[in-house]
């Protein structure tokens, strides 16, 4: 199984790296693993490894792909595969235009701690 991560507006650009420290600042501790239901609320690159996913409003968390992946941060439409329902590190990849990029590290992110700190957040 898997879940598409789509967009209606182009990716933006490379985040910046304030924009990385801003998501890390509030990233927990790497996991093996992490469950969704049925569909992901939203997506964004930060950078050609890295980028955030949220599985509902609250719920988001940072994943770091493999480096030889190659324009991550221009995706306009991102997959994730899965086996029902759980995305694990190692097994499952985000797939974008022709490359399957293998997920190397999961970090979830206290996302409601990051909005309630920079208001100007979603």
């Amino acid at each position: 199984l898997s879940f598409a991560a789509c967009t209606t507006t182009p990716a933006p650009p490379a985040a910046t790296t304030a924009e990385q420290a801003r998501y890390l600042q509030f990233a927990g501790p790497p996991i093996d693993s992490f469950t969704y239901l049925e569909h992901y609320y939203s997506w964004k690159p930060l950078g050609a490894q890295q980028l955030v996913l949220w599985t509902d409003i609250n719920d988001a968390y940072l994943i770091t792909v493999w480096p030889a992946c190659v324009g991550l941060q221009y995706a306009f439409r991102v997959r994730v595969t899965s086996e029902s329902h759980l995305v694990t590190r190692r097994i499952d990849a985000v797939t974008f235009g022709d490359q399957h990029c293998y997920i190397t590290q999961i970090r979830p992110i206290d996302y409601r701690a990051l909005k309630q700190q920079y208001h100007t957040l979603p």
